[in-house]
């Protein structure tokens, strides 16, 4: 003792056995020292918590159990009907020291009853890391008090009614999870589960995450989880026998997969962060608020999917393959982050008057966007990138990029900007000119100039202002650069048609032009049942060759 002001008598006693309430004790009677200590103090005055007490026996195999550990050894005080754990001081394989003693009554040394792996249930509200919150049983049948909190080597954790347990620290872990009381995650703590989650009470999220880090996992319970953020880890199946909700984010990774999609918030975002390559499952929805590409390693998208919030692109590649992807708007987008058009699949976004990015590229390490407004109709347009081999030109593009409206004849081109990279390099070399062509029968090699006089030896283009009216393209725009060499380039601003009777009147202008010799009218028969057009030559006008001002024909 320090400070005592009161003298009086302590009163020491000792038993040769266990002490009889040994078993709720939280002491394991099969590796403890078999006696049980009694201190009895009449009228001693001393400040609290200043008294320690040493308590010795002969050794294990005598009156200690054989196989016991004493360094594993506790101390339980039995003060009335409660026992509880003091503090531990110094140890030997023959004496454990007690500190921080405030009273004086029955005491029992020994290893925890409580081990990992035990079953642990609430028996107070209390906060989760706190042995006194719980108590276990290596049977589900016989409780004790818990000499320890639970974590993911325990065999399950059951949160009892009316019990409310908070998960006070963060990276807390548990094994499987029964709730019939309440939980609570407090702050941003992450719990990590590595069992099954059912809940049957309630559970408070607060702004934590859950992180599901077994390999198959269930989800259910008779209430319905409503979770901040979710992480579906590690690998194997994760099954939402009951469904879940979830306003925040919900973390795909490592390989794991859902059985179904939960219950997204209005703000709730789901995120593929995978360790590696990723395939969309039955978390992704036909139709979701936001999406994220977090996986350096890349997502493959399993079904058409239209994203009404953002779509970001962190970190990786998502590949469309044969599936369509319409998005609001984009955050992010780069040579490190971009989408994949390695099929028939195309990127759907709305342009009007201000110029919008389509991230594409055809594979990967092959960032190749193209940037473009409209001042026609504000609509959406499907576009890709494909690989191609150009033929009209000793030098072009070896990519192509398909531009699909949805109202037929409603687009009118103001600003086109292709980027490219060295894998889409030019097939002979990089030429100091180059125009930009388009054609819309899908062909390989485009015939009609969009601009003329570009600088092909940047990885970049834009055609700056201009006003191209583009007609019918619901099927397709495809557009390229080539080099100038072998092209007859002809900028074409008007071209409209007048029936008079039997004849036919033509009107065109152009805008510039460079090394065109002529133009040659054609005329064909139509007849619906004709495998092939028969053309003839009716007679040709001549151009100017050369010119940068408009030129009218007829």
């Amino acid at each position: 003792f320090t400070n005592v002001t009161v003298a009086g008598t302590l009163t020491g006693s000792v038993t040769g056995a266990d002490h009889s309430l040994i078993s709720t004790s939280g002491i394991n009677a099969a590796k403890s020292v078999n006696h049980a200590w009694t201190l009895t103090n009449t009228g001693i005055t001393f400040s609290s918590g200043t008294a320690t007490v040493t308590l010795n026996w002969v050794g294990v195999g005598t009156d200690a159990d054989a196989g016991s550990t004493p360094a594993n050894y506790i101390v339980a005080k039995l003060d009335g009907s409660t026992w509880t754990n003091p503090t531990v001081g110094a140890k030997t394989s023959t004496s454990i020291g007690v500190t921080g003693i405030t009273s004086f009554s029955d005491f029992q040394v020994g290893e925890a009853a409580t081990i990992p792996s035990d079953y642990f249930r609430s028996v107070t509200t209390g906060i989760w890391s706190t042995a006194s919150t719980w108590q276990s049983s290596s049977d589900n049948i016989t409780w004790g008090p818990a000499a320890l909190a639970p974590t993911n080597l325990a065999n399950s954790i059951t949160i009892q009614n009316p019990n409310t347990v908070t998960v006070d620290v963060d990276g807390q872990t548990a094994s499987s999870i029964i709730i019939v009381g309440t939980l609570t995650n407090s702050a941003s703590n992450n719990l990590n589960v590595s069992g099954n989650w059912t809940n049957n009470g309630t559970f408070t999220p607060v702004t934590g995450t859950i992180t599901f880090t077994g390999t198959s996992q269930t989800i259910d319970g008779s209430a319905s989880t409503t979770f901040n953020n979710l992480t579906l880890s590690n690998n194997g199946l994760k099954t939402f026998s009951t469904i879940p909700a979830v306003n925040g984010i919900l973390s795909m990774e490592g390989t794991a997969t859902a059985s179904a999609a939960p219950t997204y918030g209005g703000s709730a975002i789901l995120q593929y962060k995978g360790s590696g390559s990723q395939t969309t499952g039955s978390e992704l929805p036909a139709s979701i608020n936001n999406l994220t590409i977090y996986n350096p390693n890349g997502v493959a998208l399993s079904g058409s999917t239209i994203v009404n919030g953002t779509f970001a692109l962190t970190s990786g590649n998502i590949s469309l393959g044969t599936n369509n992807l319409t998005v609001s708007s984009i955050s992010g987008g780069s040579s490190a982050s971009y989408v994949i058009t390695d099929g028939i699949g195309t990127l759907i976004q709305n342009v009007g008057t201000s110029p919008v990015t389509f991230p594409i590229g055809f594979v990967a390490s092959d960032y190749t966007p193209i940037t473009f407004s409209n001042t026609g109709t504000l609509q959406n347009y499907n576009v890709r990138i494909r690989s191609v081999t150009p033929s009209l030109s000793t030098s072009g593009l070896d990519r192509q990029w398909i531009v699909k409206e949805t109202n037929a004849g409603t687009t009118i081109l103001s600003l086109v900007t292709l980027t490219w990279t060295a894998t889409s390099a030019y097939t002979l070399g990089n030429p100091p000119s180059c125009d930009m062509v388009e054609n819309i029968t899908g062909s390989v090699d485009p015939y009609y100039a969009i601009k003329t006089g570009l600088d092909g030896t940047s990885s970049s283009v834009t055609t700056g202002s201009m006003s191209y009216p583009l007609g019918d393209i619901t099927t397709g725009l495809y557009i390229t650069l080539v080099g100038q060499v072998g092209l007859v380039p002809v900028e074409l601003s008007t071209f409209a048609s007048a029936v008079n009777g039997r004849n036919i009147s033509l009107n065109w202008e152009t805008k510039t032009e460079k090394n065109s010799d002529r133009f040659v009218i054609e005329r064909t028969k139509i007849d619906a049942s004709a495998v092939t057009l028969n053309w003839e030559t009716v007679t040709s006008v001549k151009a100017a060759v050369l010119s940068n001002s408009p030129k009218q024909y007829s």
